[in-house]
C-alpha cells in the first residue's frame, strides 16, 4: 500500500527510556478552514487529503445541503470553499474550533449538538461472522496507519462485506465525514443499504453522523415520497420552501409563496412541471403506494383532477386546474378541497389507513402494518 504523501511526515524522534534518536513516520495534523459562500464557518484539525469530501461530509452532518466544494479563489492554504442551498448563515456562523479528538466539543451551545435525523426503521440484517470480519478488512486498507500507527479510519462496506470506500484521519469524526462526503459526491446518499465500520470507539457523534447520512437505514419522509413517485413518474419535482434547508439528496424547488398551504404547492408543481398530468404526493402520507398513484392517473381520464375519497391529496392533476388554483390563491382562498368544487373531479376509494397524515414516530409505528387496498369508486 502507498502512503499518501500529505498524510505522513518522516521526522527525527527520541525513543525513551533508552534516549536513542531515529527517523520515523508520524501522522500529519493541520487545520482546515471550511467556508460556505465565502464565509468561514469552522476550523477543524485534520490529516490533509480528501479535504473536499471532509468539508461536504461535515456540513451534511450539520444539515447543510452542499452543492459543491473546491479550493477558494484566493488559493488560501488549508482552506475549502463550498456552495450550499438556502443555509442559515447565522446558525452556522458559530466559528468554532474543532479538535481532531472531538467534533462536538467545539460547538458553541448545547442545542448546537443536536441534529435532525430520521429514527431507525429499517430491517437490514447481516451475520455476526461478517461483522466480525470487517475490522480486519478495514485495517488491511489503512496504509498510513501501517506506516505511523497513529490514524483512525472509517470504511463503508456493502451488505456482502465488500469495501466501497475507506478514509484515514487523525480524527475519527473527520474520517467519517470524508466517507460521507465521498458518498455525497457519488450520489449515494442516503446510505440505507451499507455498513459503516470505524477503527476506534463508536462515539455519540459518529452514531449521529451515521444517522444523518442514512446509514442506519432510516428514511426521511421526503425521501420516501420521492422514491414512490419515481415508480410512477418519469420526472419528479420536489416543491416546498427552499429556506427550510432540509438535508435531502435532491433539490427543492421553491413554491414562490410565503403561505404554507397545499394549494400553493400543487399550483407551483403544475407551473414548474409543464406536464400533461402531475401526480401530487405530500411527504406526510408515507403509506401511500405507487399502486394507488397509478390508479389515480388511470382514473383521471378527461377530468381536471382525480383524488381519493378523503380529500384532495394525494391526487393527479391536469394543467387545466391551474387557472382555478391561481385565482383562488390570489384571492386568499387557500383551501384546496374547496377549489375542487370548481373542477371536474374523479374520486377513487382507497383503504383509509393508507391515507392518514403521519407527523410523529408513534403515528408511523401505529400504521406500519397497513396494507395497500384500493378500489375505484362507482
Amino acid at each position: 500500500m502507498v502512503v499518501p504523501p500529505q498524510s505522513a511526515a518522516r521526522v527525527e524522534v527520541l525513543r525513551l527510556p533508552d534516549g536513542e534518536s531515529e527517523r520515523d513516520e508520524l501522522a500529519v495534523e493541520e487545520p482546515l478552514e471550511i467556508r460556505v459562500g465565502g464565509q468561514p464557518i469552522a476550523v477543524t484539525m485534520r490529516t490533509p487529503g480528501h479535504d473536499e469530501e471532509l468539508a461536504i461530509g461535515f456540513l451534511h452532518s450539520e444539515g447543510v445541503r452542499v452543492t459543491s466544494a473546491h479550493p477558494p479563489a484566493d488559493l488560501a492554504a488549508n482552506t475549502i470553499e463550498t456552495s450550499a442551498e438556502d443555509y442559515d448563515l447565522q446558525r452556522l456562523s458559530r466559528n468554532f474550533y474543532t479538535s481532531s479528538s472531538c467534533g462536538v466539543c467545539g460547538k458553541g451551545a448545547l442545542e448546537a449538538v443536536a441534529v435532525e435525523a430520521p429514527r431507525v426503521t429499517g430491517d437490514v440484517t447481516v451475520s455476526a461472522a461478517l461483522v466480525a470480519r470487517l475490522p480486519d478488512r478495514l485495517r488491511e486498507a489503512q496504509p498510513t496507519f501501517a506506516a505511523t500507527g497513529g490514524l483512525h479510519a472509517t470504511g463503508l462496506f456493502d451488505l456482502e462485506g465488500s469495501l466501497l470506500c475507506v478514509r484515514e484521519d487523525v480524527g475519527r469524526h473527520n474520517a467519517m465525514d470524508k466517507v460521507v462526503g465521498w458518498a455525497h459526491l457519488g450520489g449515494r446518499l442516503p446510505l440505507g443499504k451499507e455498513i459503516l465500520c470505524v477503527s476506534g470507539r463508536l462515539s455519540f457523534e459518529l452514531v449521529q453522523k451515521a444517522a444523518v447520512a442514512g446509514c442506519l437505514d432510516g428514511e426521511m419522509l421526503a425521501v420516501r415520497a420521492h422514491r414512490v413517485l419515481e415508480e410512477v413518474c418519469p420526472r419528479v419535482l420536489v416543491v416546498g420552501k427552499r429556506r427550510d434547508a432540509l438535508p435531502l439528496p435532491f433539490a427543492v424547488l421553491d413554491d414562490g409563496s410565503e403561505e404554507r398551504a397545499a394549494i400553493v404547492g400543487v399550483a407551483a408543481g403544475l407551473r414548474l412541471a409543464k406536464a400533461e398530468v402531475c401526480v401530487v404526493l405530500p411527504t406526510d402520507m408515507p403509506l401511500v403506494s405507487a399502486r394507488l398513484l397509478h390508479l389515480l392517473v388511470r382514473a383521471l381520464d378527461g377530468a381536471d383532477a382525480a383524488v381519493v375519497q378523503t380529500g384532495p391529496l394525494p391526487g393527479a392533476y391536469r394543467p387545466s386546474a391551474l387557472a382555478v388554483l391561481e385565482r383562488r390563491i390570489a384571492a386568499g382562498e387557500l383551501g384546496l378541497g374547496e377549489a375542487l368544487g370548481e373542477l371536474e373531479v374523479r374520486i377513487i376509494r382507497a383503504e383509509p389507513d393508507l391515507l392518514q397524515n403521519i407527523n410523529t414516530r408513534d403515528q408511523l409505528d401505529g400504521q406500519a402494518r397497513a396494507y395497500d387496498r384500493c378500489i375505484p369508486c362507482k
